[in-house]
Formats: C-alpha cells, structure tokens, sequence
C-alpha cells in the first residue's frame, strides 16, 4: 500500500528524498528525534528496542515499499531503533511536509492511514513468527523475503543473499544458533548454506504458514 502513497505524494509535489545506508549502518535509535517518514525502496530493515536486560526485541521487517518510522506522525521521539540488516534504500518525507500534504489532499490521509494500518499488520504478525522455534523462525523470514522479492532463482533453488548473523539479527537470535539450525536444515535436505547466501528447496517455502501474503487492497 506504501507504493500508492509514494505516488501520491509525488502526484502531489511533495519533496521524497532517496536515502542510502549500509548494512548494519543505524538508521535512527530510539529517543532520537521523529523528523521524518520512510518507505523502503531495496534491502531489508529490521526494527528493535532494547529490553531492560539490554537484549534486542525485534518488532517489525520492512523491505520494499514498506513503511516505517510512522511515529513522527504522533509523537517527537523515535519509540523504536532502526538498523540495515543489508545495504538498503528508502524514501525520505519530512514530517512537516506530511502534515501539509495530508491537510490539503484527503486522498494522501486515507492512504497514509491505510499504510501504517499494514504496517501495524506486519508488526503483530512479525512478534507471532519470532514466538516461534528458530527453524520456524527461519523458514517464516525466508517467506517474507521471498514475497518482498529478496531471492533469486538459480538451478531449481531459491536463494537468499544473508549471510548467517544478518539472518540472526532478523529473527532475533545469536549467529551461533542460526548456523547450528541451519546445519539441521541442511541435513534434512531442504537448504544448502554457501558462502554468504542460503539456498532453499521452494517446495519448504510452500509449506510455510502464509503469514505475511500480501492483503488485497481495497477499492479506491
């Protein structure tokens, strides 16, 4: 729902601006200011918090055309951390420039609703998977990252460009863990770990409980 609104803004002549970081570049920590709204254009984001034992809490995916940083519309400080789990892209809008577009054009208001709707839709569905066992964990982000067009198809597999600990920081676990599960997967037949990239079987994707599909969107 996010590329509708990305459209509109533009139709509209609201300033969006590309924004690029590295991965494992901090995007914005939590207590920082809330100046701006993002919508992913490539790579994959992952936002935590730290919990009072100082262990991270992953609470939401995003990937392309995925909203993040909505906060800015309700409050001055960021309630989340930020992080590239790969090299990523987003749109960048100012607060401030939101705020005028949403009052002028109804139709922005209704999408800008209708996207942190989706996003809040990720977030329950992102803390479900990571309630889960690691392989479940594993095979749910695979999932997500399929329908958000992060794999390539290469003799009969699909493959994910992660390396273990960027899939560790994803699902919210130790490298440790994610390369001893992997190792099982492995075993059983329906991965192969390669240097820097994980090739999974699609028929285990098939399997994987539909979470994340894509809700249709409504008419206009």
């Amino acid at each position: 729902m996010s590329d509708r609104l990305l459209t509109l803004l533009r139709q509209y002549g609201v300033t969006v601006q590309p924004m690029r970081w590295n991965a494992g570049e901090l995007i914005f920590a939590r207590g920082d200011a809330a100046r701006h709204l993002f919508i992913g254009a490539s790579g994959c984001i992952r936002l935590y918090r730290l919990t009072s034992t100082g262990k991270e809490a992953v609470v939401r995916w995003c990937s392309v055309n995925d909203l993040f940083g909505e906060e800015c519309l309700v409050t001055p400080y960021r309630i989340n951390s930020a992080e590239a789990v790969t090299a990523s892209t987003a749109w960048c809008i100012a607060k401030e420039d939101l705020e005028i577009a949403t009052a002028k054009h109804p139709l922005i208001a209704r999408q800008l609703l209708l996207a942190v709707s989706d996003a809040l839709r990720v977030t329950e569905l992102v803390a479900t998977a990571l309630s889960e066992e690691i392989p479940q964990r594993i095979r749910c982000a695979i999932e997500w990252l399929q329908q958000r067009g992060g794999l390539t198809r290469q003799a009969g597999f699909l493959v994910l460009p992660f390396t273990h600990a960027q899939l560790a920081s994803l699902i919210g676990t130790s490298r440790e863990c994610v390369t001893v599960h992997l190792k099982m997967l492995q075993d059983s037949g329906v991965l192969l770990t390669r240097r820097r990239s994980i090739a999974v079987r699609p028929e285990w994707l098939g399997a994987a409980p539909a979470a994340f599909k894509a809700v249709p969107e409504p008419l206009p």
